[in-house]
């Protein structure tokens, strides 16, 4: 299971992406945030579906099921037809590889009390340099 989630700070309006990839059981198998700079809370939600597809392809993960707490990004993802301009590049990266032929997928909607990880890792990518970093187990929580 990959969660994934995007966050924007308003002061100042930099961006993260996040997500988890948990086992068939539930446990932790890596989380990832990355610092996207400025961008648009839209724009960090694709990246964090687009780089958690990335990371689960490059560790060979044939079985994926993909939930974000995304209304907007599920519905791009889920429907060939549906699309957004500005974000095209991005958007055409994740169907591609959803459609990619060696996973079976399947996409779906979460709420954000079920996306608390992805949350929290995307957050933590709102901070520091541009850039991805893998947590092989979970980062420390604040006190």
């Amino acid at each position: 299971m990959l969660n994934t989630d995007g966050a924007v700070k308003t002061n100042p309006s930099t961006a993260g992406a996040g997500g988890v990839i948990r086992g068939a059981r539930g446990e932790w198998v890596l989380g990832f945030s990355e610092h996207l700079g400025y961008c648009s809370i839209l724009k960090a939600e694709l990246r964090g579906v687009l780089r958690g597809l990335q990371i689960a392809k490059e560790r060979g993960i044939s079985k994926l099921w993909l939930r974000t707490d995304s209304r907007t990004v599920m519905n791009i993802l889920a429907n060939p037809t549906v699309d957004h301009p500005k974000y095209f590049f991005i958007i055409q990266q994740c169907k591609k590889l959803l459609d990619w032929n060696g996973w079976t997928i399947r996409l779906s909607h979460c709420y954000r009390e079920a996306n608390q990880v992805a949350d929290k890792l995307a957050k933590i990518g709102t901070e520091g340099s541009l850039g991805v970093t893998v947590y092989r187990a979970p980062p420390p929580t604040d006190p």
